[in-house]
C-alpha cells in the first residue's frame, strides 16, 4: 500500500509541474503575441510615413483654376479623379488639420511611367508633396503646422493621368 500512495503522489506532482509549465508557456505566448502584435500590424499599415517638415514643397496660386473636380467631403474615402497634363486638382475641400494628424494616400494610377506629386495645399498656397512616378503610392504625410489645406494630386507629366484608390485623413 505504501508504494501505492508513493507512485500515485509522485504522479500528482508531476500533473502539478506539468500544468505550472504549461500555464507558464501559454503566458510566455500570449506576452510575446501582445509585445509583436503592435509592431507586425503598425509595419503594414503603411510603407512610410514623410512628415510635412521633411517634404517637398512650392508655391501654388490658391487662386488658380483647378478645373473640374469632384471634391468629396470624407475623413476616409476613394478617389477617382482624371488630373490633366501639367495641372493640380483638389480632392478634399478646405481641412483644419492639426499637427500630429496625418493624410493617407493608398492610390495607383495609369499611365503608371507619369510623374504624379501627392500631397496638402495650404490656404496660403504652399504645396507640401511627395513625388512618385511607379504608378502607385501608399505614403502618410505627417501634418507638423495645424492650419487649413485642400489635398491635392499634381500632374507633372504631359499627359492626363487617372488616380484611383483612397485617401484617409
Amino acid at each position: 500500500m505504501g508504494s501505492y500512495r508513493k507512485l500515485m503522489n509522485g504522479r500528482n506532482m508531476f500533473i502539478m509541474n506539468l500544468k505550472k509549465i504549461k500555464r507558464t508557456a501559454a503566458i510566455c505566448v500570449a506576452l510575446v503575441y501582445c509585445l509583436c502584435t503592435p509592431a507586425y500590424a503598425e509595419g503594414n499599415a503603411r510603407e512610410h510615413i514623410v512628415w510635412q517638415e521633411n517634404m517637398v514643397w512650392d508655391w501654388i496660386d490658391p487662386q488658380m483654376d483647378f478645373g473640374e473636380s469632384d471634391i468629396m467631403p470624407f475623413s476616409s474615402g476613394s478617389v477617382n479623379q482624371k488630373v490633366s497634363a501639367h495641372s493640380i486638382r483638389k480632392i478634399s475641400p478646405l481641412l483644419s488639420l492639426r499637427a500630429d494628424d496625418s493624410v493617407d494616400f493608398n492610390c495607383s494610377y495609369t499611365p503608371s511611367s507619369a510623374s504624379m506629386d501627392f500631397g496638402i495645399l495650404s490656404s496660403a498656397g504652399k504645396f507640401y508633396s511627395i513625388n512618385t512616378q511607379s504608378g502607385t503610392i501608399n505614403h502618410m504625410l505627417g501634418i507638423d503646422f495645424s492650419g487649413d489645406y485642400y489635398i491635392a494630386i499634381r500632374n507633372n507629366s504631359d499627359q492626363s493621368v487617372t488616380v484611383i484608390g483612397s485617401v484617409d485623413y
